[in-house]
């Protein structure tokens, strides 16, 4: 019986952290769309604009080689 119920708790907790994993990649999923919008109005600062540029730059590079 006491398997069981550490069994279970032990679930229950790969349930909560398997949640909160979920959630915190939503809310990055979330704060990159953020991060794209205001690059691509121009609503960035310049200096973050640079570096987020070069960022979408190398990103577009990989994949180009990699597509290759």
């Amino acid at each position: 019986m006491e398997n069981i119920r550490k069994g279970n708790e032990t679930g229950e907790g790969y349930i909560v952290s398997f949640r909160r994993i979920l959630q915190e990649a939503e809310e990055r999923d979330r704060q990159a769309l953020e991060r794209f919008h205001n690059w691509s109005n121009g609503m960035m600062d310049p200096a973050e604009d640079e570096v987020y540029t070069n960022a979408v730059k190398e990103c577009a590079g990989k994949l180009r080689k990699a597509s290759a």
